[in-house]
């Protein structure tokens, strides 16, 4: 008895999992072939840029940054639009705060990633930060 209840339980189960419907994979076929080839053979800055989404609050101006003077920052974005902010690369400003600004703004902030054959891909945004005009 035992062990024909156990196979009949085992055939419910059998019966469920194959009844059940799989949901819909984030990534199609043709966007993962096209996420691994540009892995491999396409350069960070070759990449394409992404676009902001809204009109977030910008990184601070960094303090030691001279009249005329600007700095750059430059992080990646994934497929999805979220920055990656252990990419974030800031040149021209060496202020740690300023830094920790841009990387909350690449946190804080939404991209549409570039697109290829109608698959979004991995991209990059940069940004400059001016100085600000000083009036005498």
């Amino acid at each position: 008895m035992n062990k024909q209840f156990f196979l009949a339980v085992s055939m419910l189960a059998v019966a469920a999992c194959a009844a059940r419907t799989r949901g819909p994979s984030l990534i199609t076929e043709p966007c993962a072939a096209l996420a691994d080839s540009v892995s491999k053979y396409v350069s960070v800055d070759a990449l394409p840029l992404a676009h902001i989404v809204g009109n977030p609050r910008l990184p601070r101006t960094p303090a030691m940054l001279g009249p005329g003077d600007s700095a750059y920052v430059e992080f990646l974005v994934r497929p999805d639009g979220v920055a990656d902010t252990s990419t974030v690369l800031v040149t021209g400003a060496n202020d740690p705060e300023f830094l920790r600004s841009a990387v909350a703004f690449a946190a804080e902030s939404q991209f549409v990633p570039a697109q290829a054959q109608g698959c979004p891909m991995m991209s990059k945004y940069n940004l400059v930060v001016k100085s600000r005009a000083t009036t005498r």
